[in-house]
């Protein structure tokens, strides 16, 4: 648990990197590209903005973008003045946009011009980043920020509902970078890598592919959601990367089409190639070895309230993946099987899983009771 509280937090690790590598690409969405020197200048720009709304520790921020190099800024802006990042998915319907901005009380939201409407509500300002003056002559000093503490909130991202109502959660920037660096010890990230953004933005793992290439000097290729369902569109893409996280239902698709195809395409780029946030069968495990030959494939589970990172496991290709696995736990971080009364339960008996480690989060948005009921003791 000590070492996430010795590197710095994730906006500390970017402006260190902003700073020694400022020509260095950071991020690629078709024809646009934006070095880090690039994001920190325009993010710095956009804190001030952010400022002037009453933007600071504990202070929610909406952002409403559709997949675009601008969520990447308004992040590491709303970081740079210790704000709290609350993404909204465009595709939302309308009474839960309106439910998470009613529940959330953001001071500002962050959107495009086109979808606007999807967050208006009277009295909230909202700023157009696709619209915003980033190179105006106005001055954006770079010191005048208080630096952020590992125990403010950093985002706020609401559950997909699987389980009933959709739910807030609210992690700290301590969370943050324990998951940021639970990654990068356990699958050892480069500078070299060049990794895809294909999650939606409300999904934890999200942060996976838009922060975590940010604090080793990596770049990151956002690619749009009608490229990730044209399959051939999408393969020419995976080409020019090493690192790729995607679901089991994506990935599902994907060898489908392949074994279709009298040529499938081989991807000898990738590196690491991940997988979760649902049951992965041992089949799509077995694909992910023929497809990915050089890549080392992996498992993750977890879930937004432990900060996604709760266990991980490799997959050996000496041996036939013939279970559905989640793996053992990263670093720092403990795993139970126990019954209701929070006793362990035997080999073969049925209970719930209990995570213990700098990763859960602080709860609940302002759901105490069921806070208390998930969050024991």
């Amino acid at each position: 648990m000590s070492f996430q509280r010795i590197s710095p937090l994730m906006i500390q690790q970017f402006e260190a990197l902003a700073s020694n590598k400022p020509q260095r690409v950071a991020v690629r969405h078709r024809d646009r590209s934006l070095t880090y020197g690039e994001i920190d200048r325009r993010s710095t720009a956009l804190s001030h903005a952010l400022k002037k709304c009453v933007v600071g520790p504990e202070v929610v921020v909406a952002v409403c973008v559709t997949p675009s190099i601008d969520v990447v800024v308004a992040i590491c802006a709303i970081f740079k003045v210790r704000g709290v990042y609350m993404p909204i998915d465009p595709a939302f319907p309308a009474a839960l946009v309106g439910r998470m901005l009613d529940e959330a009380q953001p001071a500002v939201t962050i959107t495009h011009a086109e979808i606007a409407d999807l967050t208006r509500v009277s009295n909230r300002p909202q700023l157009m980043i696709d619209r915003f003056e980033f190179d105006s002559s106005e001055s954006h000093p770079q010191g005048d920020f208080t630096k952020p503490s590992p125990e403010d909130a950093a985002y706020l991202l609401y559950t997909s509902g699987t389980t009933g109502r959709p739910k807030g959660v609210v992690a700290t920037q301590g969370n943050l970078q324990y998951y940021l660096n639970a990654a990068h010890q356990r699958y050892g990230f480069c500078s070299d890598d060049r990794f895809t953004s294909i999650a939606r933005y409300t999904f934890s793992i999200s942060l996976f592919d838009l922060l975590l290439p940010l604090t080793c000097g990596a770049s990151i290729l956002l690619i749009d959601r009608n490229e990730i369902f044209d399959v051939e569109r999408f393969c020419q893409r995976l080409k020019t990367v090493t690192v790729m996280h995607a679901g089991p239902s994506l990935l599902g698709m994907l060898f489908r089409h392949f074994k279709k195809s009298p040529a499938p395409p081989t991807f000898s780029n990738l590196r690491h190639v991940s997988t979760g946030g649902d049951m992965v069968l041992p089949s799509v495990m077995e694909d992910m070895k023929r497809v990915f030959p050089l890549a080392e494939c992996f498992v993750i589970y977890g879930c937004t309230e432990i900060s996604c990172m709760g266990t991980t496991w490799p997959l050996d290709r000496s041996t036939t993946e013939k279970w559905t696995v989640v793996g053992r736990p990263f670093d720092g971080v403990t795993l139970s099987i126990i019954d209701q009364a929070q006793r362990p339960v035997g080999p073969g008996e049925v209970g719930e899983i209990f995570f213990t480690g700098p990763g859960i989060t602080r709860g609940y948005l302002d759901q105490p009771e069921l806070t208390a009921t998930k969050y024991v003791t």
